[in-house]
C-alpha cells in the first residue's frame, strides 16, 4: 500500500514543480526560408544562449528547388549558457566554430550549386525562443545585408524577423 501512495506523491511533486518552474527542457526552432548551395550565397547566423543550460543545434532540410528533401536531421556542437556561436551555411556544409557539418544526404537527386533551399534550425535544451536569439546576414560582401522572412516558434512564442 506506501508503495502506491508514494508513486502518486512523487507524480504531483513532480506536476508540481512543472507548474512552478515551466518546462524544463524546451526547443526553439527556426525556420529559415531561403538557403543556396552555392557558396557564393554565404548566410552567417549568430545565435546567443542566454539561458543558464547548454542548448543543441540541429539542422534539417525541409523543402529544397530540385527535388523533396530526406529529412535528415544534423546535430551541431552545443552552445554553452551565455555564449554565442556563429553558424554558417555554406553551399551543402555548416560551419560553427571549427566544426564542419556536411547536410549533402539531406538532398535528393543531383545536387548542383544552383539549389534553392529550406530548414529548420533548433536549439534543443533549455531556452526558448525569448531566450535564444539569433540573427542572420547574407552575402560575401561588407557590410552584410540582413535576412528577414524568418520566424522563430517554440510552442508558446512566435516571432517573426
Amino acid at each position: 500500500m506506501e508503495n502506491k501512495y508514494s508513486m502518486k506523491i512523487v507524480a504531483l511533486v513532480v506536476l508540481m514543480m512543472f507548474g512552478f518552474c515551466g518546462n524544463l527542457w524546451a526547443t526553439a526552432y527556426y525556420y529559415l526560408p531561403y538557403f543556396h548551395t552555392n557558396a557564393g550565397n554565404v548566410i552567417y547566423c549568430v545565435a546567443s544562449n542566454t539561458t543558464n543550460g547548454t542548448v543543441t543545434p540541429t539542422i534539417t532540410v525541409t523543402a529544397a528547388s530540385n527535388a523533396s528533401p530526406t529529412s535528415n536531421t544534423y546535430t551541431l556542437s552545443d552552445i554553452a549558457a551565455k555564449t554565442s556561436q556563429m553558424i554558417t551555411f555554406s553551399g551543402t556544409s555548416v560551419l560553427e566554430g571549427t566544426s564542419v557539418t556536411s547536410i549533402l544526404g539531406a538532398f535528393s537527386g543531383s545536387v548542383t550549386d544552383t539549389i534553392s533551399y529550406g530548414g529548420t534550425l533548433a536549439f534543443i535544451g533549455s531556452g526558448d525562443c525569448s531566450t535564444i536569439i539569433m540573427s542572420c546576414f547574407q552575402g560575401n560582401t561588407t557590410p552584410k545585408r540582413n535576412v528577414t522572412g524568418y520566424n522563430c516558434y517554440d510552442g508558446t512564442n512566435h516571432f517573426a524577423y
